[in-house]
């Protein structure tokens, strides 16, 4: 009973070890000095654009008409969340920029009011998208935003991009492909 007891802790043991192994594998490269360094990720050359682009389409109707893999150009605003762009990962979620927000107004006194929610979720939804940068396997980049760009919540944008993920009527994924700043708030 002892040696199947030391068994089972020793096999507990090599199975916590490897998970630490694998774990510390992903996190980046050891260099020969035992370092653990971190893969640079960058943002994709020609992403930022110097002119916007033209061809703009409302949200709500690249809702109602787009495909997997269709180019859109889409005008929005950084918001309808709190945190509208993810932590380390080059995903953002827009609301088009036609939307008007009541959050914005003078006797509002809301102190998100990039996240809409002055607005009821129903009216909201169909100006709602998800806008991400991927690498070569349509994987978000590990970046952040914030950092690598001047985007932040209320930033309004102009995007050229590819419909990437539409499982249904309500939500829009666009792969951007080029992303222009037109203003900053």
């Amino acid at each position: 009973m002892r040696k199947n007891h030391a068994t089972i802790l020793t096999a507990t043991m090599m199975a916590i070890y490897l998970g630490l192994f694998v774990v510390g594998c992903e996190q980046g490269e050891t260099s020969q000095s035992g370092a653990t360094e971190q893969k640079r990720v960058s943002l994709p050359d020609g992403l930022l654009l110097d002119q916007p682009p033209t061809g703009v389409t409302a949200i709500s109707q690249i809702k109602q008409s787009a495909k997997e893999g269709d180019q859109v150009v889409l005008r929005a605003v950084v918001g309808g969340r709190v945190k509208p762009i993810v932590d380390n990962r080059a995903v953002m979620t827009v609301v088009d920029a036609s939307t008007s927000n009541q959050c914005t107004s003078p006797d509002d006194m809301c102190t998100t009011a990039w996240d809409y929610c002055c607005e009821s979720p129903e009216q909201l939804k169909p100006h709602l998208a998800t806008v991400q940068i991927v690498d070569d396997h349509g994987h978000p980049l590990a970046i952040d935003l914030t950092g690598a760009t001047s985007i932040k919540p209320m930033s309004v944008l102009v995007v050229k991009g590819e419909v990437s993920f539409k499982p249904n009527a309500f939500t829009l994924v666009v792969n951007a492909r080029g992303l222009f700043v037109e203003s900053i708030q």
